[in-house]
């Protein structure tokens, strides 16, 4: 009497031995099939937006100085609390770029900084809490920016905050896109300076655009005076523009933080006695908006300097000259 288990193996040892190459071929093509079929799980449009997400954090991960893959969960729980705490960011666009992360590092087969304790637990208290209401910096007029001026220093502080206000007002600039410029982004000429924008919110893709800073009558109210004098004082030749400062006028090499920018127009704005609620450092690109549409500038002139898209733009001045161009202005009882 025969034993089940010597047939079974003889069985499986026959059909190993039938498998030829052509066999182990279509096997291996099976497999591709599958990947591919398991790629395609995602939509296009959830893979762009992977594809972006991705490139904001690796430039985020290149700024601050750390490994974005393979990432690690202390870096990437910073990373998400900036998004929402410090950026604003909705809570949705958070998740997607804790996704986006999961993704790449999965594809890279590098393992995934989600599963961090520290991420783990982050992303839950980010879904509890409430939706914040959507509010819009207040635009800083130019009077406004005058007064702040007037209080800042000659020292290198003074000198780099003179720089950051003329440059992000002229510049209708986000915090983001003024920390990033770079001395290689700027070039001089008789008229003022071109600086290149690399990337923004607008274009993740990092297509860039360049925006002109003319020169100003008044060398104190200048944008490319204040950048020759800040960069005369810091010495710098190459790399970050607007670098920190520390205690004692002690200049370092990095770029300084977005966040910084909010603090600069903060303070200064107290210090000139300047109604600071409502301010950020989005109000300096809020009030160029504004201070060129009552001068009479087209959206095409306006959209030139900021990068806005022209639906957005035309919103945005609706929102910030709703009582300076009002029928109810010419109608009285």
């Amino acid at each position: 009497m025969s034993n089940p288990e010597d047939d079974s193996a003889s069985a499986a040892h026959a059909v190993s031995a039938s498998v030829g190459l052509d066999d182990r071929w279509l096997l291996d093509e099976l497999l591709a099939d599958a990947k591919q079929m398991a790629a395609q799980r995602l939509a296009p449009s959830t893979l762009d937006a992977y594809r972006k997400d991705w490139g904001h954090f690796e430039r985020w991960c290149l700024l601050h100085g750390v490994s974005s893959l393979p990432a690690s969960g202390e870096d990437t729980a910073s990373y998400l609390a900036a998004l929402y705490q410090r950026d604003e960011r909705a809570k949705s666009t958070v998740m997607r770029r804790a996704a986006a992360i999961g993704h790449h590092h999965r594809n890279a087969n590098q393992p995934s900084p989600l599963e961090h304790e520290l991420v783990r637990e982050l992303l839950p208290a980010i879904r509890r809490r409430r939706e914040r209401p959507v509010s819009e910096a207040r635009a800083l007029s130019t009077t406004e920016l005058l007064s702040m001026l007037q209080v800042l220093g000659n020292d290198a502080k003074g000198l780099r905050d003179r720089a950051v206000l003329l440059v992000g007002f002229f510049g209708g600039l986000r915090r983001s896109e003024i920390v990033a410029i770079d001395v290689a982004d700027l070039s001089p000429s008789p008229a003022g300076v071109t600086v290149r924008i690399g990337f923004s919110k607008t274009d993740q893709n990092g297509h860039g655009r360049s925006i002109a800073l003319p020169r100003q009558t008044n060398d104190d109210r200048c944008p490319v005076r204040a950048i020759d004098r800040w960069r005369a004082e810091a010495e710098i030749t190459e790399g970050p523009l607007f670098r920190r400062v520390r205690r004692g006028g002690i200049i370092g090499d990095q770029a300084m933080t977005d966040q910084s920018v909010n603090l600069i127009v903060k303070d200064a704005a107290g210090a000139a006695g300047v109604h600071v609620e409502g301010l950020s450092a989005h109000s300096l690109r809020s009030g160029f908006v504004t201070a060129a549409a009552h001068a009479g500038q087209t959206e095409r002139q306006i959209a030139r300097q900021t990068g806005h898209r022209s639906d957005v733009l035309r919103r945005y001045i609706q929102t910030h000259t709703a009582f300076a161009d009002n029928a109810v202005m010419a109608v009285e009882l």
